[in-house]
């Protein structure tokens, strides 16, 4: 009966534009007609109809101002124990209203309060650079990837009046501390500095070297500087960059950006850390010397222990049998630290065999052999098939733009494995980052998918007749596909593509991993039975131990890099503690059910709800999940670290080695493949290192996981080959060491 009820549809369109999450889809709402929503709210709606609670909602309300004193030191009920919102213990902040009126204006004024420190570190400021002057021109800007035909700002700063060269001013500049990102000011280390005559650029010693700039290599040293003045006047294509102009460019300096601050486990000391990747920066936008210090990012020396981990201070051990276990520091013992651990069991849950369970996916081909369609019509049905006009899809999606995948649906096989992202952290305009290694591979698809394509075809034959008689195209026109009448079917079908379960299910990128959500569940389940089994059993106990200082993570050192280990790579999963994420509370533990490779994040089910948690678009129950960096965790579970070595003896009986490792080919070359070899003992055998050393083999990283009867195998890493050779040993009588 609303006269405006066109405004608000119940069913809309959602473009999802190949993105996961669903807060990043696009609701394709109808756009409102104010003039008709006004005389419709004084028709329908006016004040005094409201009811009494409605008008209340309807009006403002206070404003409340929190001023931090020491003096309070009140305790702040929580306002939901439902949602987890912890009470606030000796809260040092003041609550009082605000007085103001619409009136007088005094709810908000456009000046600066007095005493204000302009700029205040850590916050962009148009006042740190030369700016001559501001004007509003379309300047093409490129914020999204294409350009804009409107009107923008357009800040001009002074133009560069160094006449100096590199050569000059290479030793006042390279080495130095600089601050780069205008306006959002960020600490680098300059590297090089470059013009078209030369380079100069700081080497491993810290001795500053110079090298010429050939001839031939000036034309594409002036195309980097248009390209750069460019780029400043109308963007990268990402939002933050574009609308200024810089002038020529004259001077270019290579820098590194600071990553954090490196806090010392053994004695407190903080550093600062320079990323890896460089950056090119004109030399016009860079300041040399901050405009006020950041306190966050001052040195400190070497504090006393008692100093930099404090007694009550919480703390995690991250190394040694209580890996993994929070504790509270009790005092300190000269150079140690003596903790009370709370102490878990041995976790004897089997959560891998979840990603170890086989999954049959097929091929394209074989699954065209099945359904009886061509490999490239079953192709574009799997994928997209774009029809006009109106852009409609009447493809399954199940591999979209050749990018994401459906869990469950679709995998992609990569023929190598795909290396973890260890990129640095922050980067800066002009960052120089390398083209993303190119994913090779192929599509498989499981029997659900094999399915659901005969469901369609059974559902829609002419559809699939009409496209196998007609030759591949970007997109189809709809009445050359399906006469006068096709509108009609193309909306019938659209219909039913939208009504399917997978329609709403959002797509990963293929060098994302998942659970799925069935797993997920099982896996929830394992951890409550198991915690439940630990309270009947008083099987939770504290443990009163002195640790080394190195061997702590201390709470609340969220603003200090975390440097990634050499065995930081996720899998699915993997049992992991809280130390660095925010929102999550400090040595919570959870399992990894999800790895992004492509972000170093990674999706963690936690043991416990928390006040920051969600339900991963519905991955896993409410209050539980997280998207996390994969270096604020800490992995708990090392299996090859912890595998004890048996002794094998040569017994009467026949012996097997199930899995023999062996890490670092003969020379100590960096593994790449690995080489399995077969050995079955009989009788008097008495060492496995006889037959290694026969192969060519390095014995000193095996690596021994069971002990059976019947054939013995074990793995050589070797250096890059990507496949596998077998080799085959019978061994019978007084064969000496398999190891050989």
């Amino acid at each position: 009966e609303s006269p405006i009820i066109d405004f608000y549809p119940e069913d809309f369109k959602i473009d999802k534009d190949g993105k996961k999450n669903s807060w990043e889809w696009i609701s394709i709402l109808p756009f409102i007609d104010s003039e008709r929503l006004f005389k419709a709210t004084v028709e329908y709606c006016p004040s005094s109809k409201l009811t009494a609670k409605e008008a209340e909602r309807n009006k403002f309300g206070n404003i409340y101002k929190y001023k931090f004193s020491r003096k309070n030191m009140e305790n702040v009920e929580s306002c939901d124990p439902d949602l987890k919102i912890p009470t606030i213990l000796e809260c040092r902040s003041v609550e009082t209203i605000m007085e103001w009126s619409i009136e007088s204006k005094t709810s908000f004024t456009n000046v600066v309060p007095p005493l204000t420190q302009i700029p205040q570190p850590g916050f962009p400021s148009l006042n740190v650079l030369p700016i001559v002057n501001a004007q509003i021109r379309p300047i093409k800007i490129n914020v999204f990837g294409t350009m804009s035909v409107y009107k923008t700002l357009l800040l001009c700063i002074r133009e560069s009046n160094l006449k100096k060269s590199a050569r000059e001013i290479a030793d006042f500049v390279v080495g130095r501390s600089v601050f780069v990102n205008w306006p959002l000011l960020h600490e680098a280390k300059v590297l090089a500095i470059s013009d078209s005559e030369s380079t100069f650029r700081i080497d491993k010693r810290g001795k500053v070297t110079g090298k010429a700039r050939e001839n031939r290599d000036l034309k594409d040293w002036h195309e980097k500087c248009l390209k750069e003045e460019d780029a400043y006047l109308k963007g990268r294509g990402v939002p933050g960059t574009g609308g200024l102009r810089i002038g020529p460019v004259v001077h270019i300096l290579t820098v590194v950006p600071m990553q954090g601050m490196f806090k010392d486990p053994l004695n407190g000391s903080l550093k600062k850390v320079f990323g890896k990747e460089e950056a090119e920066v004109p030399i016009q936008v860079v300041i040399f010397k901050s405009p006020i210090e950041d306190p966050r990012f001052k040195e400190i020396e070497a504090l006393p222990l008692e100093y930099h981990i404090p007694v009550k201070t919480n703390v995690i051990c991250n190394k040694g049998p209580f890996k993994g276990c929070l504790g509270i520091v009790k005092s300190h013992l000269k150079d140690k630290v003596q903790v009370t651990f709370t102490v878990f069991p041995k976790e004897n849950f089997p959560l891998k065999n979840l990603i170890n369970r086989k999954k049959k996916y097929v091929g394209l081909g074989q699954m065209s052999t099945r359904l009886g369609i061509r490999v490239d019509l079953l192709g574009r049905f799997v994928g997209a098939i774009k029809l006009e006009p109106g852009q409609i899809n009447l493809g399954l999606n199940l591999k979209n733009f050749g990018e994401y995948k459906l869990p469950g649906y679709s995998d992609f096989k990569h023929q190598s494995d795909l290396s973890w992202n260890n990129d640095d952290y922050v980067q800066v305009a002009g960052s120089i980052r390398e083209n993303d290694e190119q994913s090779w591979g192929f599509w498989v698809f499981s029997e659900k998918a094999i399915n659901l394509v005969e469901e369609y075809s059974k559902k829609f034959p002419e559809l699939f007749k009409i496209l196998d008689e007609v030759e591949y195209q970007r997109s189809y026109n709809i009445i050359s596909l399906f006469g006068e009448g096709g509108k009609e079917k193309v909306a019938e079908i659209k219909a039913w593509l939208d009504s399917l379960p997978i329609a709403k299910q959002p797509r990963l990128p293929i060098t994302s991993f998942t659970l799925l959500r069935e797993d997920v569940l099982k896996i929830e389940e394992m951890v409550r039975d198991n915690r439940e089994r630990m309270k009947t059993q008083n099987s939770i106990n504290e443990v009163v131990e002195s640790v080394h200082p190195s061997d702590l993570h201390a709470k609340n050192t969220e603003r200090f890099v975390k440097i990634p280990t050499k065995d930081s790579r996720p899998e699915l999963c993997d049992r992991v503690v809280n130390l660095y994420c925010n929102g999550v509370p400090f040595g919570l533990r959870g399992t990894v059910i999800g790895c992004h490779h492509h972000s170093s994040c990674v999706e963690v089910l936690f043991d416990e709800e928390f006040m920051g948690g969600t339900s991963l678009e519905g991955l896993c129950p409410n209050y539980r999940g997280k998207l996390v960096q994969w270096a604020n965790l800490m992995k708990l579970d090392h299996e090859i670290n912890s595998l004890k070595r048996p002794k094998y003896i040569a017994s009467k009986e026949s012996e097997m080695v199930d899995q023999v490792v062996v890490y670092g080919g003969i020379d100590g070359t960096r593994p790449g493949f690995q080489r399995r070899v077969s050995h079955t003992s009989d009788a008097n055998d008495t060492d496995i290192r006889t037959i290694l050393k026969s192969q060519n083999m390095n014995p000193k990283g095996v690596l021994f996981e069971s002990l059976k009867g019947g054939q013995s195998t074990f793995k050589v890493r070797r250096a890059r080959p990507k496949f596998q050779k077998r080799v085959s040993h019978t061994s019978e009588g007084n064969d000496t060491d398999i190891r050989t």
